[in-house]
């Protein structure tokens, strides 16, 4: 009873933020004004935004994996606001309503992603939605009563980036609990060529003797480099984007 409780409240939360008035009117309104306000709004859970924010006079392209809400701890909205347009994905079903409301220029595409297609993954889906994974062990990090176990299919990243007909990506965010490298690995860089890529990297170490990490070594191979830590999400630049 007090876990439906709980998502009934998140639920209704979630709608509000995602509201045609708070997200398409009342925050372009707000943001609008921000140059004449003492601080700088960030939408981001680590401010991860705010690393951005030199790109927001243009008007690019992103792709968001595990996209999440559509404004609350959302990487891409500022850039939405000045904008910018992408493909968002997803897992979670009950967030395409809450992006086609609140940002409806957004391509909103409702699926698991993964190295291969594969049939009836596991998914636990989390009823705050932050947390939700395709990893178990990622999963049991936190309260098992909060996760709902689904079967779901998967689909190749570059299928669907493919089948949207998207090429070049200014900024690629990637934040999929757990299946983060197993994704950014499969991604054909060479011909999607993203000049940004912001990505949660758990295994990252300072330390010499234990190495980097997969992701970290993986794009300093394909000629990216590290240009800012924000907790746990790593930002990186392609050398030819200075």
């Amino acid at each position: 009873m007090i876990q439906r409780f709980k998502s009934l409240l998140l639920r209704l939360y979630f709608i509000f933020y995602a509201s045609r008035v708070f997200a398409r009117i009342f925050m372009p309104i707000r943001f609008s004004l921000e140059k004449f306000l003492p601080y700088q709004i960030s939408f981001s859970q680590f401010g991860e935004d705010q690393y951005f924010k030199n790109l927001e006079t243009k008007q690019g392209t992103y792709v968001e994996i595990g996209c999440n809400h559509p404004v609350l701890a959302s990487n891409s909205f500022r850039l939405y606001l000045k904008g910018w347009t992408g493909l968002v994905i997803d897992g979670n079903s009950r967030y395409k309503k809450l992006w086609n409301t609140a940002r409806p220029k957004d391509i909103f595409i409702n699926t698991l992603i993964s190295a291969n297609n594969k049939k009836d993954m596991p998914f636990y889906e989390h009823y705050a939605g932050f947390v939700s994974t395709g990893v178990k062990d990622h999963a049991d990090q936190f309260d098992s009563e909060g996760f709902t176990l689904t079967y779901k299919d998967t689909k190749n990243i570059n299928e669907v980036l493919s089948a949207n007909n998207l090429h070049d990506i200014d900024v690629l965010f990637l934040d999929i609990e757990g299946m983060d490298y197993e994704v950014l690995s499969s991604l054909d860089l060479a011909l999607y060529k993203p000049q940004y890529i912001c990505i949660e990297d758990h295994e990252y170490s300072h330390d010499e003797n234990k190495g980097l990490s997969l992701i970290s070594n993986y794009l300093k191979q394909n000629d990216y480099f590290l240009d800012s830590m924000l907790s746990p999400s790593f930002i990186y630049k392609k050398s030819s984007a200075l």
